[in-house]
């Protein structure tokens, strides 16, 4: 007959209490998540979106962070840069010039740029975008 420890039951909330403890302290510090959560790519840190994502050089991951924003609209954000890009090869100047560059996007209305503006930044106006056309 096997011997009955009169302190199990007590016990067993504890026991309880120190795992939810655990599990919780996994899940809120980041280690678990879940699936597809972060999808594998990189997080933008607080600093970088305080400092503004410039839309003319960020990669959609980074974009996808942004509020409102998830990977299909990053995707098509990087895209449609891509193709005015290609569409003129030789221009050094930025393409998004400002927020409202953004709207021709399918998928980016007056409420999503609203959303965005605080998070974006541009590039200010320099001499070295400047193009300066001779007469001589």
């Amino acid at each position: 007959m096997p011997l009955k420890d009169a302190r199990l039951p007590s016990a067993l909330p504890a026991l309880a209490l120190v795992g939810a403890l655990l599990l919780s302290t996994l899940a809120f510090g980041g280690i678990l998540r879940p699936a597809g959560a972060n999808l594998g790519r990189p997080s933008i840190d607080s600093m970088a979106l305080n400092m503004g994502v410039d839309p003319n050089t960020a990669q959609w991951f980074e974009l996808a962070q942004l509020p409102g924003i998830g990977e299909s609209l990053a995707r098509k954000i990087v895209a449609y840069r891509d193709s005015q890009r290609a569409a003129d090869p030789n221009s050094e100047r930025p393409f998004f010039q400002s927020a409202g560059s953004l709207s021709p996007i399918p998928g980016i209305g007056p409420r999503t740029l609203a959303r965005l503006r605080p998070f974006l930044r541009f590039p200010t106006r320099s001499a070295q975008f400047d193009t300066v056309t001779s007469s001589r």
